[in-house]
Formats: structure tokens, sequence, C-alpha cells
């Protein structure tokens, strides 16, 4: 996660003595609302601001709105292509398909459109600029194609980072998204030999050795590790007012978009599942200290009490349940007249008996608790 950085920018009339570096950050969306990858082309703009790079910024007319305010002191520096109508067609059809078959038929037709006219702008701020190096930050999936090339400047892109299989549970549930995505990526090489700015980019960054591994076959400049992930330590302090921490249980905040992918759901049931199961080994230590100060665990008439032990029982039928409860488990021993097994009860801290997990009946379809079995 790249984060927003507080520190101050100054303007490139600022520039030491070094040589002039003339930059031009180019992609379709810059937005920190939006967050995700759309926040990287603001967060290299600002750090290279803050250098004192002579940097330019080349983006849709979406993001005017949001860049006028945040970035109003750097508007001359921000330069727009506007929405066409097939742009518009594209995006309203793409809302009624699956997300990934989304991203490469209308979003990627939406995207290529934007390239178009970026393209034709860049040469144009390039001689008027005097612009050294075109910097392409997003997208950072390494299979889509740029159209960023012939533009008579090195190009830069990336830093990239994809090519991710998801595990099972992270499948989309579409039979058509499941299928279509691994012909999309069977295509990649095609779709980057017909717009080939990847192929002829000067320098090419990866985040890991899994993303260069997904680049078009091609490529004829350099590829550079770069890890564009971290935490910027002047955004993410501790507040001194901040009130102390509560101990009584774990809290988790949750910082990015709720999309499927990032299976924020499954955190929130595996939450479930562990304040569940923690109660339960605080109900059994309870008990232990029950115990330990006096319990008197209830009698038979035919046996008398041999032991006390605080437990936690899981189910016998782990391939259906992940029950499990905490008890007291008291042991008799058979008095002098009684021979036999010795007699076993688990009970709570009123001494009835305790809810027991749920067990399988083979006698019935349906798997039922243990104490519904039949006699």
């Amino acid at each position: 996660m790249v984060s927003v950085v507080k520190s101050p920018v100054q303007d490139a009339s600022e520039v030491g003595p070094r040589k002039r570096l003339g930059v031009m950050i180019v992609a379709e969306n810059a937005s920190l609302r939006q967050g995700g990858e759309s926040s990287l082309p603001i967060q290299w703009f600002r750090e290279l601001l803050k250098e004192g790079v002579d940097v330019r910024l080349l983006v849709h007319a979406r993001s005017k709105p949001e860049l006028d305010q945040s970035l109003s002191r750097f508007s001359s520096r921000i330069h727009y292509v506007p929405e066409v109508l097939f742009q518009t067609i594209c995006w309203k059809f793409g809302q009624a398909l699956p997300t990934h078959v989304r991203d490469f038929t209308s979003g990627w037709l939406v995207h290529l459109i934007t390239q178009f006219m970026q393209r034709r702008a860049a040469r144009r701020l390039i001689k008027q600029y005097k612009i050294d190096i075109v910097h392409e930050p997003t997208p950072v999936a390494p299979r889509i194609p740029s159209m960023m090339y012939g533009l008579g400047v090195p190009v830069v892109i990336g830093p990239m980072n994809g090519n991710m299989t998801y595990p099972p549970g992270y499948h989309s549930r579409s039979f058509v998204e499941r299928g279509f995505v691994p012909v999309a990526r069977g295509f990649a090489d095609l779709a980057n030999y017909l717009v080939p700015g990847k192929r002829r980019a000067e320098v090419l960054l990866v985040a890991n050795e899994r993303t260069r591994l997904a680049l078009p076959s091609g490529c004829r400049g350099k590829v550079e590790v770069l890890c564009e992930n971290g935490v910027e330590p002047d955004v993410w302090q501790r507040p001194d007012d901040l009130p102390a921490r509560p101990v009584d249980g774990l809290r988790l905040a949750f910082l990015g978009r709720l999309v499927s992918w990032k299976g924020v759901d499954m955190v929130l049931d595996v939450f479930a599942e562990v304040k569940k199961q923690t109660e339960m080994i605080e109900r059994a230590v309870r008990y232990r200290k029950m115990i330990a100060t006096g319990y008197e665990a209830p009698r038979l008439e035919s046996a008398d009490v041999e032991s006390v032990q605080p437990v936690v029982l899981h189910s016998p039928a782990v391939g259906f349940y992940n029950d499990a409860t905490a008890a007291v488990r008291v042991i008799y021993r058979p008095n002098a007249k009684q021979v036999g097994q010795k007699a076993v009860r688990y009970v709570d801290e009123r001494g009835e008996d305790a809810n027991l997990p749920r067990d399988v009946d083979p006698l019935r379809e349906e798997p039922v608790r243990r104490t519904e079995r039949k006699q």
C-alpha cells in the first residue's frame, strides 16, 4: 500500500544547480478517493515535485474535479484528455459484465481510447515542455498493452505487480469469468505485439519475479525490480492523544476497497469463529479456577467422585462440524458394591449436563446432535 505523503512539496522553480530533468507522468486515472492504483500517479507526481523534478501529469478528464481541489497549487502542471461518447457507451455496457470479463473487454477498450488520445497529447507536450522521460506507472497489470511508444524520448513503465493466481476460495463464482480469464491471458502476447508500448519501453519496473514472468515476450528494454508497496511512516503515526487500547478483545481495522477478491467477508467469518473459540477457551479457564477453589461436582448414588477436570471437547465428526465446547469432566469410581466401568459426566458450572458438540448418527441421513441419537 502506498500512502499519502504529508511532507511539503516544492515547486520546480526551486531546483538546485543540477541538470534539469523533465518528466511526464501518463496515467488514465489519478485519484486518492478511488484508492488502489489510481493513487500511484499522484504519489509519483508529488514526490518528484518534492525532489525538484520538472514534472507534468497527463490524465483523463474524469480526474479533474478532484485534482482541482487536492492539487490546485500545481494545476498548470496537470493536463487532461477528454471523455468521448464511445467510452461512455463501453463503460455502461461493461457494468453488466463480471469484473474480470469487463477488465479485459469494455474496460480495456476505454483504456485504449484514453491512451490513443494521450499519445497524441504527449507528443505535443514533450515538445512544448522539453520532456526527457515519459513515466507510465499505471495500470500495474503486466499483460495490459501500452500505447506509449514512438514519442522520441525514453519510456519507463511500472512498477507493475500482477500475475496472481488466487486460492480456490477466492475464485469467481461466475463460470464465464473463470473460463474467460485464462483465454484472455493467452492472447496477451498478441495484444502486446499489436500495441507494442511495453515491448519498446526503455525500462520496465516490476515488483517481483512473479510479475516479471508475465511480461510480454520480446521486451527489449531493461527489466528492473522495484517493490512499490510499503508504509509511509510520516503518515501512519500514532497520535499523542490516541486513547489507550482496550484489552477486552481483538479489534481489526481494514483499509482498502470492498471488492470480492480481497476476501473481507472471509475475514469477518474467521473473526466470528475466533470470537466463538476465544469465549470457549475463556470458559475453560474459568472452569479451571472454579475447580481449584473448591467446585462441588454432582454426585451419583452408585459411585463416588474420583476426579474433576476442565476440558475442551471437539466434535468426533470433524468432517462435518468444527464444533468445540468447554466443560467439566467428572469421573466416578464405583463403590464397593458396584462392579464395572467408571462413569463419566460432562457438566457445566451449575452441575447440569453440558451441551456437547454434534456427532453423526449412521442410522440417519442428516448429522444430528449426540443428545438426539437413538438409544
